[in-house]
């Protein structure tokens, strides 16, 4: 009984770990549901749904009749006389998306052939923003009484809907890329020089900071979105090319950007300018203010840039903005090849490129690989014994890993990655770390990313006091604040709140951006001068999460942080049902 029960005492650290780690999975994957929230409907559904749809745009409507060659149906009443026809956006809107997904939408006309309403078949996006637009009274009506030709002209003018902006835009567009290719105008130079999501055209002060004496600005007659910059004497200085519309659909952490190319009289590359992003602070500002980034474009040729191979040329992201940096780099290319294609290629020149989906591995990947190794090789050998090699290491982690590198373990890339997926196509360095992070500290028990890779810990180490005061003792309440806080990180997620997490934590302190990270590093480390470890002991909310995945076969018993971590699952799969 005695080798029972001290079986039984083995065990149980191991079935309290392995609670811990199921319910820290399910929080990962109710992150990423909770922001799509739509359940892809069946398609007997499907079908009941869209023919429920028409009837409550066409008044009469019965039963659905025969099908055009481009997808029109005829819609008939009791006695079979045609009363209208629709068509659907999909698969035209298929390449649009949203905030997280594209839309197809039933488009009704009347027995005249103008647009008697529209309506939302089935969305991937966030149901929240869908909601939002089903309950909005003007838009989906917004182009009723038009015909396709009308339409086409009035939509880019219809205003998105509040709180939900990049859905509406995304479902507009899908809709005018459908109604182009039935329209008989649908090679015109207005519908291939269109963008919903970034409706401003280039305008002559925008051409004025790049070319001074910029007095007018003209479209290529068989290029239309390449303008030439003109002088008084209407001499070419120029000219100018931007990725909206063909480069929409590339999506960086949360949306896409819009990015203005300059060039010379021989259409050689001369700058490059974010006009408008959808995606998050403080990423695009990084990627706005940093000069290196701009180089590997600059001095190209345009027929060049359109077939840049980002691997082949070594881009390497914005330290700290990696999705939103290659996502500005993805879409050059795309946006070169699309003004370069000539007006009567069809929907090609609209921008409607096949993307390349190979991994872009670059040196900076390689210089994060390599921390990780050296990190494991400190972690899990005798090496770490060594003084001075452990404090040349610290010093590679703030500089390299830190201020150059910038591949930063945080909340705000955690959150960002569980709610909108991995970019292992931009960063598969990062990616690589990230996963050794928490998967190491699982099955091992040795936490490799707080004691031997974080450059903020590296540096609260290196000032670490030899003694800690009596009055640290003080501190000891601020043990609940680290799990608190990344608590509050996952609601944050949940919920889509407009918080910013970066400024949660000092990592981008790193970056020189953010005030308020800044601010926690700077008096982070000076508690750290004092009281040892201040920062990663009572503050950290990365550190609390990686610490609650760890394996310790001594702590067999649950806690608060397990009650707190149950439930934050279970305010996420209520988020998640309320919203089916």
């Amino acid at each position: 009984m005695g080798v029972g029960r001290h079986q039984r005492n083995s065990l149980r650290p191991v079935a309290v770990h392995a609670l811990r780690l199921a319910v820290f999975v399910g929080i990962v994957l109710l992150l990423r549901t909770a922001h799509d929230r739509l359940r892809p409907p069946s398609a007997n559904g499907e079908l009941d749904a869209r023919f429920e749809s028409i009837q409550t745009m066409i008044d009469g409507a019965t039963a659905l009749g025969s099908s055009s060659p481009r997808g029109a149906r005829t819609v008939l009443d009791a006695e079979g006389n045609r009363i209208g026809t629709f068509i659907e956006s999909s698969p035209e809107s298929g390449a649009v998306a949203g905030f997280s997904g594209s839309t197809n939408v039933a488009i009704a006309f009347d027995d005249r052939m103008a647009i008697s309403g529209m309506r939302i078949l089935h969305s991937d996006d966030t149901r929240d923003h869908v909601n939002d637009i089903e309950r909005d009274e003007f838009f989906l009506d917004s182009l009723n009484g038009l015909t396709w030709d009308e339409a086409l002209e009035r939509a880019p003018s219809v205003d998105g809907v509040s709180g939900a902006t990049l859905t509406s835009l995304a479902i507009l567009e899908g809709v005018m890329r459908r109604l182009e290719r039935q329209s008989a105008g649908a090679n015109t130079t207005s519908a291939q020089t269109r963008s919903l999501k970034f409706p401003s055209e280039i305008s002559l002060d925008e051409a004025n900071t790049i070319f001074p004496g910029a007095v007018n600005l003209r479209a290529r007659k068989d290029h239309p979105l390449i303008f030439d910059v003109l002088n008084e004497n209407a001499q070419r200085i120029g000219g100018l090319a931007r990725t909206a519309p063909p480069a929409d659909s590339v999506v960086g952490f949360q949306g896409p950007t819009d990015s203005l190319i300059a060039f010379d009289r021989n259409d050689r590359v001369i700058g490059l300018q974010i006009r408008k992003s959808f995606d998050n602070e403080p990423y695009v500002r990084y990627v706005k203010e940093d000069s290196y980034f701009k180089t590997h474009f600059i001095g190209q040729a345009l027929t060049d840039l359109a077939t840049l191979d980002l691997v082949d040329a070594e881009v390497e992201g914005v330290s700290g903005a990696t999705m939103t940096s290659m996502a500005v780099a993805e879409a050059l290319p795309i946006a070169a090849r699309a003004a370069l294609t000539p007006v009567t290629a069809g929907t090609e020149s609209r921008g409607e490129v096949k993307r390349e989906r190979s991994i872009i591995f670059s040196a900076r990947d390689a210089g994060t690989i390599a921390i990780l190794l050296i990190a494991c090789l400190t972690a899990f050998t005798r090496v770490r014994g060594v003084v001075w090699f452990r404090r040349c290491f610290q010093l590679v982690l703030i500089g390299y890993l830190g201020f150059l590198n910038g591949d930063l373990l945080s909340q705000a890339q955690l959150i960002g990655w569980g709610a909108h997926g991995v970019p292992w196509r931009f960063a598969p360095g990062f990616v690589v770390l990230t996963a050794a992070s928490l998967l190491i500290p699982m099955f091992t028990k040795r936490q490799v990313y707080c004691q031997q890779i974080c450059p903020f810990g590296a540096a609260q180490k290196l000032i670490r006091p030899t003694r800690t005061p009596k009055w640290a003792k003080r501190f000891r309440p601020m043990r609940f604040v680290p799990a608190t806080l990344a608590a509050v990180c996952v609601l944050v997620g949940y919920f889509d709140l407009p918080i910013e997490l970066a400024s949660l934590e000092p990592f981008d302190a790193f970056l020189f951006g953010g005030v308020a990270s800044i601010a926690i590093a700077i008096i982070g480390l000076v508690v750290s001068l004092r009281v040892p470890m201040a920062f990663c002991r009572f503050g950290c909310p990365t550190g609390a999460m990686l610490g609650f995945i760890r394996f310790r076969s001594n702590a067999d018993r649950l806690d608060w942080r397990d009650a707190l971590a149950v439930g934050l699952l279970l305010i996420g799969l209520a988020v998640v049902f309320n919203s089916v």
